[in-house]
């Protein structure tokens, strides 16, 4: 009988960032391919220096032999710690993938030059910039992209990903597209929200909303624009959720609107939602290690902006939650819908659940099932929130065939087989290569 593959999953975000998409996406998929049988170990820095260097989650090592960098030098730094790391601990793992191309995939790479096994690089996002984006910011980022194409192979989310490496000069086989899966129903019922609800509150006096009572929230780095970082659309969007909120309190004085994330505009933020005399009825308690309460209590969600499509957003339609989104071409590639191509959208659309099951079974067209709003009018946003509250039942049932339809499309078991295949198919390249003895193979 064969041993199991031994993998090195390295991502800069892990347990306890819970509210970081990259460390969610990276949570899932590690405990995924675990249930896969293969023998998974986490890679990832550590955020302080009171942090433990290694620990147990769910049943996965986890090592944090270096302290996350804080500036360019201590990237320098950083890097090195980490490679020197991977090429004394080498020997234990038959495949390393790196989530995100950029420090840590230089680092990896460069690991390689003195280990026997392959390298995998995913391209991800890192708050509310991709790694294509970045690339553009600096000679040293250029130099991430460099190394990145020297990759055993490199795994892409969505068609536009994939064309845009293709046009920079990376060769296509190297590249494999893997999409965001969506998982089985997490739906919860009425026993479960109430005692989600009980368990939040119970930590933060903020989360208390009765049972009767609309939760609606959003998941978002709360940060500004800035220029050198090419993050442009954080600011218009999360303002306009802020700005919304004293008509929306006004229109349903028993909504609550929930906040998760951090940021340097985060007093900013606080001070305008005082300012507007809706304190009461806003939550922003910061970041959270694990999710799964916030989703199982809520009752709307709202995707803001592209943060949170490799994991929250997933989630959502997961959970059967009515979603209220922005409506840009990386959201709707994630919900695999096509881009609307003009400005006549439907937005705010929450159609009769009858009529909704027919079009999204008979004729797959799942757009009518997501209340869209315009990135460029916050207007939109208030619209898109009022259709939902205002027949909240017929909106969870449009959930509920949402989930129901992307699930049987873009499976999230799909998504494991596919990681499981291109494991094997590295693995036996690998060896044909390498005619030495195998310390481990994919069973």
């Amino acid at each position: 009988m064969s041993s199991p593959l031994r993998l090195l999953l390295l991502g800069r975000r892990f347990w306890p960032h819970g509210s970081s998409d990259s460390a969610a996406h990276l949570i899932d998929l590690a405990t995924g391919l675990k249930r896969q049988g293969v023998a998974v170990e986490v890679l990832t820095p550590r955020y302080s220096a009171s942090w433990s260097s290694a620990f147990d989650f769910r049943e996965i090592p986890v090592h944090r032999p270096a302290i996350a960098p804080r500036s360019d030098w201590s990237t320098g730094r950083y890097m090195r710690n980490l490679t020197k790391w991977m090429r004394e601990n080498g020997e234990h793992y038959d495949l390393i993938m790196v989530d995100g191309a950029r420090e840590d995939a230089v680092a990896a790479l460069e690991a390689r030059r003195t280990l026997n096994c392959p390298v995998v690089v995913r391209l991800g996002h890192d708050h509310l910039q991709s790694d294509l984006d970045w690339w553009a910011s600096s000679r040293a980022a250029q130099r991430c992209e460099n190394a990145t194409r020297s990759a055993d192979a490199i795994v892409v989310s969505g068609s536009s990903t994939q064309r845009a490496l293709v046009s920079r000069g990376f060769a296509p086989h190297q590249i494999v597209r893997i999409d965001v899966g969506i998982g089985t129903s997490i739906r919860s019922d009425e026993a479960q929200r109430i005692e989600a609800r009980k368990a939040l509150a119970s930590i933060n006096r903020d989360f208390h909303a009765p049972a009767d009572e609309p939760v609606v929230f959003c998941v978002t780095p709360m940060e500004g624009i800035d220029p050198k970082r090419r993050i442009k659309q954080v600011d218009r969007l999360v303002h306009a959720m802020v700005v919304s909120a004293r008509d929306l309190v006004a229109r349903f004085p028993l909504l609550h609107l929930w906040y998760i994330g951090d940021g340097s505009q985060r007093d900013l933020i606080y001070s305008t939602l005082r300012g507007d005399g809706v304190r009461a009825s806003i939550a922003m308690p910061g970041c959270f290690g694990n999710m799964e309460d916030v989703f199982a209590a809520a009752d709307v969600y709202v995707q803001m902006n592209s943060f949170g499509l490799e994991a929250f957003l997933p989630m959502a339609v997961a959970a059967q939650l009515p979603i209220v989104a922005a409506d840009l071409p990386e959201v709707r590639e994630v919900l695999a819908l096509k881009s609307s191509g003009s400005n006549d959208v439907q937005r705010a659309s929450v159609v009769d659940a009858s009529r909704a099951t027919e079009q999204a079974d008979r004729l797959g067209d799942a757009t009518s099932l997501v209340s869209w709003f315009d990135p460029d009018r916050p207007k939109t946003f208030r619209q898109a929130v009022r259709h939902v509250l205002d027949d909240l039942p017929a909106a969870e049932a449009n959930a509920e065939v949402f989930h129901r339809q992307l699930v049987r499309t873009l499976p999230q078991t799909k998504v494991l087989e596919d990681y499981m295949v291109l494991f094997q198919d590295l693995m036996a390249k690998h060896h044909r290569s390498d005619p030495g003895p195998s310390m481990g193979a994919v069973s």
